[in-house]
């Protein structure tokens, strides 16, 4: 498992910030959190999960990437809606992890 450089962070977890990229850092969150992941495998567009998935081997071992984290099903599922929404706005289709790509390589092009 990975994490986005520029995660997406629910509004009802500004406040906890620091302490969840800590958590995450040590693979714990609260289990109240939601983590919205890109699947390896093209089946579908996004995963949601519970913090506590990051207690699973087999998940931290993964080569999922997560790309934000929400304080509820509820602020993951729009989260989720808005980052397709987002991708299909700016590339005209649903490949979100090659976005993600792009994303991160044009950063290190600019810092040059």
């Amino acid at each position: 498992m990975k994490y986005f450089r520029y995660m997406w962070i629910g509004s009802s977890l500004d406040e906890q910030r620091a302490e969840l990229f800590r958590q995450l850092n040590e693979n714990t969150a609260p289990e109240e959190i939601f983590l919205i992941g890109v699947p390896e495998e093209k089946t579908h567009l996004l995963n949601i999960y519970p913090g506590e998935i990051l207690e699973k081997k087999y998940f931290r071992e993964s080569g999922e990437l997560v790309i934000g984290a929400a304080g509820s099903k509820e602020e993951a599922e729009e989260m989720a809606g808005g980052i397709i929404k987002l991708v299909y706005d700016r590339t005209g289709g649903y490949d979100i992890l090659s976005y993600i790509r792009e994303a991160e390589e044009a950063e290190v092009t600019d810092d040059r």
